[in-house]
Parts: C-alpha cells; structure tokens; sequence
C-alpha cells in the first residue's frame, strides 16, 4: 500500500512540472484475449494479462488501446473490453476506442513509451509515425510475444 501511495504522489509530481508518468498501452483482440477469425471471445491470453498486472504493480499507467468501434461493444458474441478488465481485475488507467483508425497518434498524444499489439499495420504506422514508441509484436495465432521481449525486460526486468 505504501508503494501504491507514494507511486501516485510521484506521477502527482510528475504532472506539476509537466512531465507525464510512464505509461504502457495493451491492444485487446488477440493480444489481451484470444479470439477466432470472427473476433468471438475464446480467453484470456494469459501471459500478457499478467504482464498487464505486473506493469500496474510497478507503478506504471496501464491503458487499453483498442481498434474495436464502441457502438458494438454491447455485440453478445464479443467479449467487451470494459467487462473483460473487471473479471480479469486489470483496472486499466483508460480505455480509449479508435474507430477502426491506427492507433500511432493518439498513442503518441498519450505518451506511451511501450505498446502491445498483434497487428502489423498498427506495428508499421507506429514505425512511420511514432518511432519513439517501443512495440512488443504478439502472434495474433498463439497469442505469444515473437518480437520486443526486451523492451519489457528494460522495464519491468522480467
């Protein structure tokens, strides 16, 4: 708890002299959760759910940045991402839907230093438009990280 508080004091801090706290962005569909070719929900990817955690446990802002469209997130075939986080507890620090558009902007506005995802468009326009956001690269098959390992092992020394 004590952590937790003085973390909070610090982006506090942070934000008067008008510096912004560390934050790491999660994209959802097959990488926060597994998904067939239709987007139905088949579970948690469970290794970077708990990545999720443990960057929160060190004190870092968390968001989900997800491409979905938010008018279907009540799609009773689909898995929402608001109810997602609250069964999985991940108490993400924002959830920010971009309507189908890259996401390298608002990541950008955001100041995310380190995002997950599967897609390799959104990896490409990050390159072309937010080179100074690291990509951890996930398979959007196995759910596995392929590229960027060490950009977390920076971080969060796993």
């Amino acid at each position: 708890m004590i952590l937790k508080d003085f973390n909070k004091k610090w982006d506090m801090f942070l934000e008067q002299k008008g510096a912004k706290p560390r934050t790491v962005s999660f994209d959802f569909d097959d990488t926060l959760i597994q998904s067939d070719a239709d987007y139905n929900y088949e579970g948690p990817n469970k290794f970077t759910v708990s990545l999720f955690k443990k960057f929160k446990e060190k004190g870092f802002n968390v968001i989900i940045v997800t491409s979905r469209m938010q008018k279907f997130e009540s799609d009773e075939d689909r898995m929402a991402v608001k109810d997602f986080a609250d069964e999985m507890g991940l108490k993400p620090d924002g959830i920010y839907f971009t309507e189908g558009k890259d996401k390298a902007h608002l990541l950008k506005n955001l100041g995310v230093m380190l995002h997950f995802d599967d897609d390799e468009m959104e990896w490409a326009a990050l390159e072309a438009h937010a080179p100074d956001i690291n990509v951890v690269k996930i398979d959007y098959k196995n759910g596995k990280i392929f590229d960027g390992i060490n950009h977390i092992m920076k971080l969060i020394g796993i």
